[in-house]
């Protein structure tokens, strides 16, 4: 990237600070805010900049490792919910859904209830019906 004239170099910032706007929205769930490097129009950031996106990928991969691992505990607390309502009174799997949706004012969204638990998204369409 030395080898780089400088309106190429600030090119490649520019395009540089979009994928960082981006990527830092995925891992941090809001926008990079105040000074730094949104701010920085400094020809001499461009290795600067692609080393945060660098850290923010790494970062990124937990995140979603995080998210995985969160998601699986939920499935095991969920599905132990419905066994224990079935256990309780309900007469299948079809009643404790309606049960849970029922307590948790999903209206009977599937999406939404996954959205509730924790569970991952399309949880009922691609394992079970909610």
């Amino acid at each position: 990237m030395s080898n780089l004239s400088n309106s190429e170099r600030l090119a490649a910032i520019a395009d540089l600070k979009v994928v960082y706007w981006d990527l830092y929205k995925e891992v941090h769930n809001v926008r990079p805010r105040g000074r730094g490097i949104m701010e920085s129009s400094d020809p001499s950031d461009l290795e600067y900049i692609q080393a945060e996106i660098d850290r923010l990928l790494v970062e990124s991969e937990r995140v979603v490792a995080e998210d995985r691992c969160r998601e699986a505990e939920s499935v095991v607390r969920f599905e132990a919910h419905v066994a224990m309502l079935i256990k309780m009174g309900a007469s299948d799997r079809e009643s404790a859904l309606r049960w849970i949706h029922d307590a948790d004012n999903t209206n009977g969204d599937a999406d939404y209830l996954s959205f509730v638990w924790g569970l991952p998204y399309r949880y009922f369409a691609c394992n079970k019906a909610a």
